[in-house]
């Protein structure tokens, strides 16, 4: 059933904001000109340019007890001293949620893919990827573990089987996710482990004057698989490469990350990818359902069935996950397409 559609970009910055904003700018010696809502798709969090008559400012509104704001700002501290291109924190209030951070400009690298920059911001992407797994462990980043995997597999079946198209799975079927989930971690858990930013994907990465890039959405960062975000790159929610062009880049990688992929040839790194990709496109889908029934919110429904087809494609070239392909493309895919069209 749908539900109500929530705003994407606030139609209005709230007084108390706008006051907030009014002060940290003008103490800058400059003069607020606009603001220029933006859209949110996939968090609580609000977003706001901020023209200035000197240039430029992003204001979140990240409410607390559902937005981790103390995180974003001590992540953006560590990163930006280690020369990670994510936009520097301004001004905060922690207690109500604000931040003004740098503006990275409006064009993601989902933009410029199929123009003459995707090869520059493509190989600028793995470079910084690169940069932030050599980054040492800090007590900022949490581990990524076994149990949060598990929970992310979860949400597939929990909010896009079960409560967006309302199928009951078999105990068979439920014990065949069981035995895909198991493998899937523990293919997961035998890589070198590293910083994880874990959306290192087109829409989050900015490509900046044609030869910069800029990090956005690093706030739940772990220390985890280090394919990881290799996978969310490569094996994009949001465009689909061909397998030339995955194989390409994923040399590329392995040529750059080789202090901790050593043992790791380059077969073996095409299949950490697959897997991990996997694991990362079946926790996506789940969340686009649950955007949808529990938020009301249907930003991303369109991108559940080309998402389905990059898993089912993958998991046909494995043994150990043909049982999950066959079920998808048998049982799910068609439902999904009627739900989109209901």
């Amino acid at each position: 059933m749908r539900t109500t559609r929530r705003p994407t970009a606030p139609e209005t910055v709230p007084a108390s904001l706008k006051t907030w904003l009014t002060d940290h700018v003008a103490a800058a010696g400059a003069r607020i000109a606009r603001f220029e809502p933006m859209p949110s798709a996939a968090s609580y969090r609000r977003f706001t340019r901020v023209v200035t008559d000197t240039g430029s400012l992003i204001a979140i509104e990240a409410p607390p007890g559902r937005e981790n704001a103390r995180q974003f700002v001590a992540l953006s501290a560590h990163f930006t001293r280690n020369r990670i291109p994510v936009p520097a924190v301004v001004a905060s209030d922690l207690e109500r949620g604000f931040l003004l951070v740098d503006d990275l400009g409006d064009r993601h690298l989902h933009d410029v893919y199929g123009t003459d920059e995707e090869t520059p911001a493509i190989a600028a992407a793995i470079d910084a990827l690169v940069s932030i797994q050599r980054l040492p462990h800090d007590a900022l980043v949490p581990p990524y573990t076994r149990e949060r995997l598990a929970d992310e597999f979860a949400l597939c079946a929990d909010w896009l089987v079960v409560r967006l198209l309302g199928i009951e799975p078999s105990v068979a079927v439920r014990r065949m996710l069981e035995r895909t989930r198991d493998a899937l971690i523990a293919k997961i858990a035998a890589q070198p482990t590293c910083t994880v930013h874990r959306d290192y994907h087109s829409r989050n990465l900015m490509w900046r004057d044609g030869r910069r890039l800029g990090i956005l959405d690093f706030q739940d960062a772990l220390w985890g698989p280090a394919c990881y975000d290799i996978a969310s790159l490569l094996r994009d929610c949001y465009h689909r490469f061909d397998e030339p062009t995955i194989a390409r880049w994923r040399n590329y990688y392995h040529e750059r990350a080789c202090e901790w992929l050593a043992p790791i040839g380059r077969d073996e790194l095409a299949e950490h990818v697959d897997w991990t990709a996997l694991q990362r496109q079946i926790k996506a889908i789940g969340i686009f359902a649950r955007l949808e029934v529990r938020d009301g919110r249907d930003v991303h429904l369109a991108d559940i069935p080309p998402v389905l087809d990059q898993i089912v494609d993958s998991a046909r070239r494995y043994a150990a996950t043909a049982d999950l392909a066959e079920w998808l493309a048998s049982d799910v895919r068609r439902p999904v397409e009627r739900a989109l069209t209901r």
